[in-house]
């Protein structure tokens, strides 16, 4: 949560909005889902797993680009 929230002061320093939620869920895909349901986004920015780092699976990237409702960002960990 510290980092979540000190990406968030920054963003909005810069004049860039940002809202990050954090939706509970049975699975990545099913909470992205419920979040889509009560909200609408103009971007939504995800990242991609890697090894053991967390992130979103293939087989997750590929139903989220297939279903998002908005332009959609993934981000390739280094």
């Amino acid at each position: 949560m510290p980092l979540l929230e000190a990406v968030e002061r920054a963003a909005l320093r810069g004049g860039v909005p940002f809202d990050a939620r954090i939706e509970k869920g049975r699975s990545l895909t099913h909470a992205l889902r419920l979040l889509w349901e009560a909200e609408e986004f103009d971007r939504i920015v995800v990242p991609a797993g890697a090894g053991n780092s967390g992130g979103f699976r293939i087989k997750d990237l590929t139903w989220l680009l297939t279903n998002a409702p908005a332009e959609t960002l993934v981000l390739k960990p280094h």
